[in-house]
């Protein structure tokens, strides 16, 4: 067996350190469940965005349908829907980035970045 030499040792470090913090970066910024801003878009519009930490129920109506949309200790959900499947109203709530919530149905898109 051959022994390692000191600038194998070197280099094993050296991809070990960039490996972690490559996979802390990624936690980091794909994972996060620190608070960011919740967005409404209805059909591709934004019609609504505030920070996650802030509570607020709103109604929201179109000419698509009716969804009461709920931000409360830091959790988005859909509270009321006049949708058929009610998927909207069945999904749990959402409290981290690059999370999301759909009403096909009433194209209402909820959002956290």
């Amino acid at each position: 067996m051959q022994k390692l030499k000191k600038t194998d040792i070197i280099l094993i470090i050296i991809i070990a350190v960039v490996l972690v913090a490559s996979i802390v970066t990624v936690s980091i910024l794909f994972f996060s469940k620190e608070g960011g801003t919740v967005t409404l878009t209805v059909d591709g519009t934004v019609i609504y965005e505030q920070s996650i930490s802030e509570d607020c129920e709103i109604p929201i109506s179109t000419i698509n349908g009716y969804n009461k949309f709920v931000v409360k200790n830091g959790e988005a959900y859909i509270e009321e829907a006049d949708c058929p499947e009610q998927i909207c109203v069945n999904h749990a709530p959402i409290s981290g980035k690059k999370q999301s919530i759909v009403c096909l149905p009433h194209k209402l898109v909820v959002e956290i970045n």
